[in-house]
């Protein structure tokens, strides 16, 4: 997969997660009375899992239109009716001939502004993730050296706080307590290793139950595993930052993690230390000056607009019933059965329907096409159903001896009567494996005259040809076709060896912005013509019509 195809799974998988961090913002109020605060913020751990594993099982369904895949800009193009052709085997000589001359790069002319579209899309948004991934670097380092710098004697209180209330959740490991300037309020921190922080000066102001609710509430997050969540969030969020959608998700997740938090200490708190747990952020609200600004620490304030919202949950508590639980299993299966299927792309679709004229690989060309080359019994030309992509079925042209010195290809031949005066386009999807020299696309147009003479309009991607082992890239060839032409030939081959496929071709007049690849004139022998147009493009039948 390249960086394009990546970008564009995190792109389409952006989109539909909008819809569902959409529903979970709109229901977000109801849920809260009806579903306790735990399961709201598992809804958004589920929504940054599908964020960060852009994959899901393929169904005939989907959320609303907009959630649909994106499609490539320039992928579309319209094909002209198609009617029986009839060619020469030799007519495309002068091609492989020009063949020998060709270099390599990928792409072609007409396709270059969508390419360089989507080079700069590639590198727009590997510069965001870039920045942010720095960003967090910095700002992890300058909390770090703050911390370290801004750290004051310990408390004994806090310490035998902690150690009570980590014995009273049952935790393995005791975290390590530190007072330091480099915070605004309590807090907890490190991944691996816990810390809980203490502003200096801190536990002075409140009694021992209003400490142990403190520092219950922050031991909650570890046992909670929250921190390893809120940097689940924070991934998703640099991941697809281009996206303010994410942004609002991982804020109002950092929310109702807080909620969810201030459930477990109540739910293990007696009556009377239920009743001071409120006073207690209130106190905590009215003695701290601001909030803890690094993302990567947990704190018992993390919003101060938040807090009426948390003191008022605190009030209404009530504990978890089995219908309250399940319509939290209810809504968390939802959301993980929306997030794990994906709408079968068009494609995709496709390919899964079976050909009409073909259920296997085949050794000769498809009806319409015939074998053409200097070297055209050292390759296979056929039909491969194993390799698709915008259509369910490819031509494929590989070679069959170790050595080749020629080329060969499959070609077709019709009339230029219906497009003289035009400019007409010839494209195709390429993948190739392993080519030493060239795979190529090519079209010729022919006029009257002596066999040395015919040719007025020729390429064959000299300069652009490919090579090596590709992925699935287009890539065209476009002619002017004069007034006297008379024959339109055109095809594909290889020179060397190889393998190559080609899918999606597609013939169709285009405009005079479209910029013509004519590079040669080469020279041809004569021929007949008794087809008006190209014919079987999609390699997929060969009546004709």
């Amino acid at each position: 997969m390249n960086a394009w195809e990546w970008a564009r799974e995190v792109f389409e998988t952006s989109l539909r997660a909008s819809w569902l961090i959409l529903a979970l913002v709109l229901l977000r109020p109801v849920l809260r009375r009806w579903v306790p605060a735990q399961f709201v913020f598992l809804g958004w751990l589920v929504v940054a899992v599908h964020l960060l594993v852009p994959v899901g099982i393929p169904t005939q369904w989907s959320l609303p239109h907009f959630a649909q895949p994106i499609p490539l800009m320039g992928e579309t193009l319209k094909t002209l009716p198609t009617t029986s052709a009839q060619g020469s085997e030799n007519a495309g000589v002068g091609a492989g001939v020009a063949a020998r001359q060709a270099s390599v790069t990928s792409g072609d002319k007409p396709a270059a502004a969508t390419f360089s579209v989507k080079h700069w899309l590639v590198i727009g948004w590997a510069a965001g993730v870039a920045a942010l991934v720095m960003m967090r670097v910095i700002a992890s380092a300058l909390f770090a050296r703050t911390l370290r710098r801004g750290r004051v004697a310990c408390d004994d209180r806090l310490r035998a706080e902690v150690l009570a209330g980590s014995r009273l959740l049952g935790l393995e490991r005791v975290p390590e307590v530190v007072v330091s300037k480099a915070v605004e309020a309590p807090a907890i921190f490190g991944l691996w290793r816990p810390t809980i922080l203490f502003p200096a000066g801190f536990a002075e102001k409140f009694s021992e139950m209003e400490l142990r609710l403190m520092i219950l509430h922050e031991l909650g997050h570890w046992r909670r595993r929250d921190i390893a969540a809120n940097a689940l969030l924070q991934a998703a969020r640099i991941l697809h930052w281009f996206n303010p959608l994410v942004w609002v998700a991982t804020r109002l997740a950092r929310q109702d993690c807080e909620l969810a938090c201030d459930e477990f200490v109540m739910r293990r708190a007696s009556s009377a230390e239920t009743r001071t747990y409120g006073a207690t952020l209130l106190k905590v609200l009215g003695v701290v000056r601001g909030q803890n600004r690094s993302p990567q620490v947990l704190g018992i304030l993390e919003n101060k607009q938040q807090l009426k919202r948390r003191i008022q949950m605190i009030m209404n508590y009530r504990t978890s019933t089995v219908g309250r639980v399940v319509a939290g299993v209810v809504l968390l299966a939802a959301l993980t059965f929306v997030a794990a299927t994906r709408e079968a792309r068009a494609e995709t679709a496709e390919m899964n329907k079976e050909p009409e004229n073909v259920t296997k690989m085949t050794n000769t060309p498809p009806p319409g096409w015939y074998t053409n080359g200097d070297a055209k019994s050292s390759f296979a030309v056929g039909l491969d159903p194993t390799q698709p992509h915008v259509k369910p079925v490819s031509a494929y042209i590989k070679s069959i001896e170790p050595v080749v010195n020629g080329f060969g290809g499959m070609m077709q031949s019709f009339s230029a009567e219906n497009y003289r005066g035009k400019r007409v386009r010839f494209s195709a999807w390429v993948k190739s494996a392993d080519v030493n020299e060239t795979a190529n696309v090519w079209m010729r147009i022919d006029g009257p005259g002596k066999a040395e003479d015919r040719t007025l309009q020729f390429d064959n991607m000299k300069d652009r040809a490919v090579r090596g082992t590709t992925a699935w890239e287009k890539h065209s060839v476009v002619l002017d076709v004069p007034l006297e032409a008379e024959g339109i030939f055109m095809g594909f081959f290889i020179s060397g060896t190889g393998h190559a496929w080609f899918n999606d071709v597609q013939f169709e007049v285009v405009g005079a912005d479209v910029a013509s690849t004519n590079i040669w004139r080469a020279a041809s022998k004569s021929v007949v013509l008794k087809s008006k147009a190209p014919r079987n493009l999609d390699f997929g039948g060969g009546a004709e019509k």
